[in-house]
């Protein structure tokens, strides 16, 4: 909601920068390069951003008097490329060997990448409510793979491997 209504709000419009313009050279510019978008609500998903970005917005409300104010930008960096071809290999009945390859383009740079890992299901425990939480291991940017061991054996796990970078880690 404005700080100051002006009327009954008919939509919001928002607008947006990617990194490729900052919003400060599109000030002195008159905002040519920033995409402008109307919503009736107070929240809008943007799609198809480019993977770890940083994007600028603002916004105003409408009313039937005019256009408010723009509020002062703000940034937001989209989240990083997840990695390609994972593989996982059992190696023992309590080991797995987790490998993959780095994002096509990742856009930025790829400071770790993260394995989250959790237990579902063993034949070892016949408690099927348990819930088990997942466990979470960072490896250094170079690396692409990891050796879990100490696991339940014959067990099935839940396996998530992603980026991170400077925002999302």
């Amino acid at each position: 909601q404005p700080a100051r209504p002006n009327g009954i709000i008919q939509y919001y419009e928002v607008q947006y920068v990617g990194n490729e313009t900052t919003a400060e050279t599109d000030q002195e510019n008159g905002f040519s390069q920033i995409l402008s978008i109307s919503v009736i609500r107070t929240y809008v998903y943007i799609l198809y951003l480019i993977p770890s970005s940083t994007y600028s917005f603002r916004v105003r409300a409408v009313t039937s008097a005019g256009p408010g104010e723009f509020t002062p930008f703000i940034s937001q960096t989209t989240r990083p490329l997840p990695p390609k071809t994972i593989q996982v290999q059992t190696k023992t009945s309590t080991s797995l060997l987790i490998e993959w390859q780095p994002p096509s383009q990742p856009h930025g740079s790829i400071l770790q990448y993260g394995i989250r890992y959790q237990l579902l299901f063993t034949p070892n425990r016949f408690d099927d409510y348990t819930f088990y939480y997942p466990i979470t291991l960072s490896v250094n940017s170079t690396e692409t793979s990891v050796y879990l061991r100490g696991l339940e054996p014959y067990s099935d796990y839940q396996i998530c491997v992603y980026t991170r970078n400077e925002v999302y880690t």
